[in-house]
Order: structure tokens, then sequence, then C-alpha cells
């Protein structure tokens, strides 16, 4: 509460006017909502990965083009669960895409073996020798 009790202090400092009047009143305003995840461990205090999964989320849909025809959209949404996939295990996209083409032969047999998360275990142990 130091920062609440600090702006209420500005607040009587700086004409009404000010840049720093009218943020102190903002932060006194907003003061429950902007320190809400200090109580709450599930909420993170950047939403920065929100923002960067949408981000790529539009960058590919953005370059996408061949989206319009249900064959298109039906790559588009194999191709956009792979990338989420990539993200969840922490690989690089394109990185993984290359590994399954050069691959593809023993992907076709056995599938369940050539998941993101096998190939960050795979690069991993191999890094390690």
């Amino acid at each position: 509460n130091s920062i609440k009790a600090r702006c209420e202090k500005m607040l009587g400092e700086h004409m009404p006017t000010s840049e720093l009047h009218i943020a102190a009143k903002y932060v006194i305003t907003h003061f429950t909502e902007l320190t809400r995840y200090l109580k709450n461990s599930w909420l993170w205090p950047t939403n920065n990965q929100v923002e960067r999964t949408l981000r790529s989320e539009r960058t590919m849909l953005n370059n996408s083009k061949f989206r319009q025809s249900r064959a298109g959209r039906q790559s588009y949404d194999i191709l956009r669960t792979i990338q989420l996939c990539c993200a969840g295990a922490g690989v690089p996209f394109l990185d993984y895409l290359k590994w399954m083409l050069v691959n593809h032969k023993q992907v076709a047999h056995s599938p369940e073996l050539w998941t993101p998360f096998a190939y960050r275990l795979q690069n991993n142990s191999s890094k390690r020798e």
C-alpha cells in the first residue's frame, strides 16, 4: 500500500491537469486491478505470452492465403495445431517441420514417436553427448 499512499500524496503535490496527477489518480482508481496478480498465483503480471501467441496466430493467418478453400482451411488448421504444439513443447516450428519432412517415411510408420515433445527430447539428448 506504500505505492497507493505515495500516489495519494502526489494528488496534493501536482496540478490536476499534470501527467503525474492523472497517473496517480489512475493508480488509485485501479489499484485493486493493478495489484490483483500479487494475491493470485494463477495471474501473470504481464500478458506478453498471450500477446506473442496472438501475434504468431495473426501472422500465420495473414500469410496463409490458401485458406480460402476447404482444403486450404484444413491445411491451415493442421499447420496452426503443429505450431501451437511446438510452442507448448518449446521447439522451433520450422526446425520441427524440417525434421518431419526429412524423416517422413518413419513418421508415416509410427507418428506417435514424432511429436514436438519427442523432437525436443531427441535434440536435448544429442546436445548433452
